[in-house]
């Protein structure tokens, strides 16, 4: 029997012990405790060269994990032949979509449980991302009722808004984001916005002007009654003004 230790407490220590993103994968796969499904990305910017077009072998690593099975692989050559990874709350190697039933879903529900062409990654495939603001917009995204894939439900846009919905609005969906680079990762910056998507949308709320509960029987103690917060850049010392692609010259001259 696998000991039962906390996943964060696990990629705490997988994350402090390990050389390479396949050593990475290895190590995280060395326990699954089957409390949680999960797709996670590392990638080893050891083998990332800036302003090289060419992706090394060994860059990206993928893992997934659900209950009673774990899947890694080097995905490298996609990154390299697509230029992204996509990640969309879809899994993407055979064995965890046969056992979580998303082949099943797929054949009998269509494309909206599959890998390439559920919603997100329709959105993913026309996003043409070139910039840290272009990164921000795409995390953050959310167009409902005007975002262009099907279904039209504010749940399945980039991050999803499901207190939105017209026939079954709950509290749930993109609660955050975090944007980092090769130039922020050199500085341990990153930036990152706090609540749910409120570029195109109205900010979430738990109660109206009045203070009436708009969510009865969903504890918030202690949190905001209203998200909408700005992007913010931070690093180990605190928080920074927001800088784009200028401070990645500005860092490699000073190099």
């Amino acid at each position: 029997m696998q000991p039962h230790v906390p996943t964060f407490m696990h990629l705490m220590a997988v994350n402090r012990l390990a050389k390479t993103g396949a050593d990475w994968a290895q190590l995280l796969r060395t326990l699954n405790t089957g409390t949680a499904s999960a797709q996670w990305m590392v990638v080893d910017y050891n083998a990332f060269t800036a302003y090289d077009a060419t992706i090394k072998d060994n860059t990206l690593w993928v893992v997934e994990q659900v209950p009673g099975l774990s899947e890694a692989q080097d995905m490298s050559h996609r990154l390299r032949d697509r230029g992204y990874w996509g990640s969309f709350n879809r899994p993407f190697f055979e064995k965890v979509r046969e056992v979580t039933g998303h082949d099943a879903a797929q054949k009998s529900h269509g494309a909206l449980y599959s890998y390439e062409e559920n919603p997100r990654a329709q959105i993913f495939k026309g996003a043409g991302v070139e910039s840290l603001f272009d990164m921000r917009g795409l995390m953050r995204r959310n167009l409902y009722p005007f975002g262009g894939v099907q279904p039209n439900e504010p749940g399945h846009d980039v991050s999803a808004r499901m207190d939105l919905n017209p026939l079954q609005p709950v509290p749930n969906g993109g609660t955050d984001a975090k944007v980092v680079n090769n130039c922020l990762r050199k500085a341990l910056a990153v930036q990152v916005q706090s609540g749910p998507s409120h570029d195109a949308l109205s900010p979430f709320r738990w109660t109206d002007d009045n203070g009436k509960e708009l969510w009865p029987g969903f504890p918030h103690v202690g949190l905001p009654t209203t998200w909408d917060f700005s992007w913010l850049q931070l690093t180990p010392t605190g928080r920074v003004p927001m800088l784009e692609v200028s401070y990645c010259y500005a860092l490699a001259a000073a190099r």
